[in-house]
């Protein structure tokens, strides 16, 4: 026959419970806290995407014909990294994204 719960054991058994509970609620605030992979890959994505247009912002002065030699050089290397990438890779994804920019180059400004 077991003996009966004293209170100080039914104490101790709350606290521990409490304990735990309480550890458990930082654990999931200190989670929702730190992003995901997927949500730090996007950031790094729009962070690239500033950059470049920064970048290409910063060197006024390209004739179409530069823009164009650009266009042609980033298409060969697309080309030649679908050889061993998928197009999600990253590094299409880059050359697809200057690609759009230098496109945009080219097109004459919308006026109001």
């Amino acid at each position: 026959m077991l003996p009966a719960p004293t209170v100080l054991s039914l104490h101790c058994l709350v606290l521990a419970f409490a304990c735990v509970l309480a550890g458990c609620a930082a654990y999931d605030q200190q989670a929702a806290a730190t992003p995901t992979l997927e949500q730090r890959v996007l950031e790094l994505e729009d962070r690239m995407r500033r950059l470049e247009a920064e970048s290409l912002a910063e060197t006024p002065g390209q004739g179409p014909a530069q823009v164009e030699a650009q266009i042609r050089d980033l298409e060969a290397e697309r080309a030649r990294l679908l050889t061993r990438y998928y197009e999600q890779h990253p590094a299409i994804r880059v050359i697809d994204r200057r690609l759009d920019t230098l496109h945009g180059q080219l097109q004459p400004p919308e006026q109001p």
